[in-house]
C-alpha cells in the first residue's frame, strides 16, 4: 500500500520562494510544529515537485526536483528516522552532466516508493529536446 502525499494532498507542503517548506498552520487541535527548510540550499536555487513518503518502520523520506546545481538539474532527497526530533540533511539522489547533455534537460516529478524489501525507490523524468525517459534509483 502507497503512503505518499503529492502538494495537492498535502496542503501545509508549500514551495515558498524556492525551497520547499513545512509552513505552520492551526488545526482543530495543537499548532503544528517550526516550519523546517528540508532543501538546505544556498542562494536562489528552486526546489519542485515534492513527494513525500512513510515508510513501513514508520520513519519519512521526501524527495524533490531541485535547481542548486543548476536549472533542472538534480534531485535531492531527505530523511526523518523514527522518532528523530528533526530532519537529517538532504542528499543528491541523481544529477545530470549539463555538458554532456548540450541541451537543455531537466530532471523533473520524483516519486517515492518501497518495495516488499524496504529497499527505497526513486523514479523521475528526464525531459529533453529529444522527448524524455524515465530514470530510476534504489537505496541499498
Amino acid at each position: 500500500m502507497r503512503r505518499s502525499w503529492s502538494l495537492g494532498l498535502l496542503p501545509i507542503a508549500l514551495l515558498l520562494a524556492g525551497e520547499v517548506r513545512l509552513r505552520p498552520t492551526q488545526a482543530a487541535g495543537p499548532l503544528w510544529q517550526a516550519a523546517v527548510d528540508l532543501s538546505a540550499a544556498d542562494g536562489e536555487a528552486a526546489q519542485r515537485d515534492l513527494d513525500l513518503l512513510t515508510l513501513t518502520d514508520g520513519s519519512l523520506r521526501a524527495v524533490w526536483a531541485d535547481d542548486r546545481l543548476g536549472a533542472g538539474a538534480s534531485i535531492w532527497s531527505a530523511s526523518r528516522p523514527v522518532g528523530a526530533g528533526a530532519w537529517q540533511d538532504a542528499g543528491r539522489v541523481a544529477s545530470m552532466d549539463a555538458g554532456a547533455s548540450g541541451t537543455s534537460a531537466v530532471l523533473a516529478t520524483p516519486r517515492l516508493a518501497e518495495d516488499p524489501w524496504g529497499r527505497l525507490h526513486v523514479l523521475w523524468s528526464w525531459r529533453q529536446a529529444g522527448g524524455a525517459s524515465i530514470w530510476h534509483a534504489y537505496q541499498r
